[in-house]
């Protein structure tokens, strides 16, 4: 319960407090917190499992995909426990969705807050899926720069980083699509 009236406390502040900054700053270490502290979630004992397989003499498990696996090496060669590597890998996805934040110009204490009341609870288990869908975050960032570098960036970003994290970013390389549909699109002569 007490969780639970922190976290609701914690989106409140969101709604009143100005500093984009120190919300930010409160949102992230609320996160972190909530994660270290709650480690009986779903998928946490298989995730577990999965990270300590990993880190016993470098066992190869290529399931969670390759990128997944050389952060779960990473890890365990930092002799990290997995709840304390899942919160560092939440709280850097959580800083790559600032940037993303920042560099679109949102009022992100609104967003923050709203994105609290749920999306952050389902993220803070599916460690995975949030972590890709923060690189690409970010990644969409080069996307709107509208160059050719800038697209081969967030292609292969998608590709070699992303994807090799959690399957689901692949989807996002439809925006590159979207994008040029929609730039070399032919005007209508109506």
């Amino acid at each position: 319960m007490t969780k639970a009236v922190f976290f609701i406390l914690i989106i409140g502040i969101g709604y009143f407090v100005s500093s984009k900054w120190f919300y930010s700053l409160i949102v992230m270490a609320s996160i972190a917190i909530l994660s270290y502290m709650s480690p009986n979630i779903a998928d946490f004992a298989a995730y577990q499992g999965v990270y300590n397989f990993i880190g016993a003499n470098g066992n190869e498990y290529f399931n969670t995909g390759y990128g997944w696996w050389i952060l779960c090496k990473l890890g365990n060669q930092l002799h990290l426990n997995y709840i304390t590597f899942k919160t560092i890998l939440l709280i850097v996805g959580f800083v790559l969705i600032l940037y993303f934040l920042k560099i679109m110009k949102v009022d992100n204490n609104v967003i923050l807050a709203s994105y609290l009341v749920y999306p952050a609870i389902t993220d803070i288990i599916q460690i995975r899926f949030f972590l890709a869908t923060s690189i690409v975050l970010f990644l969409i960032t080069f996307l709107i720069k509208e160059n050719v570098k800038s697209y081969l960036i967030y292609i292969f970003g998608i590709i070699l980083i992303a994807a090799q994290i959690h399957p689901s970013a692949y989807f996002y390389l439809l925006l590159v699509l979207w994008k040029l549909l929609f730039k070399f699109k032919i005007p209508s002569t109506i």
